[in-house]
């Protein structure tokens, strides 16, 4: 929550439309109510995905890993509590 917005407020903070672009079409299907039918894996690669590149365009690499980090132990907290389930 607090990465993307530090990215953000970067002096080297540079937006890369077409990679925007990417993550809009990714996102839309989602919006258009794919949300209903899409599976936990593509909810978390599509979240993932935006925010990385977000976060990419700061240039900043302690917060494009810093994210990466945070997204690997999200991964893993939404695998255990699938095999607890289980």
């Amino acid at each position: 929550m607090l990465l993307e917005p530090a990215a953000v407020l970067e002096g080297t903070y540079k937006l890369d439309e077409d990679a925007l672009k990417t993550c809009l079409a990714e996102q839309e299907p989602l919006v258009d109510g794919g949300v209903r039918t899409a599976s936990p894996a593509q909810l978390f690669d599509a979240n993932t995905h935006l925010h990385e590149k977000i976060a990419g365009f700061s240039g900043n690499l302690f917060i494009v890993d810093s994210l990466r980090r945070l997204n690997r132990v999200r991964l893993y907290g939404q695998l255990l509590r699938e095999r607890l389930v289980k």
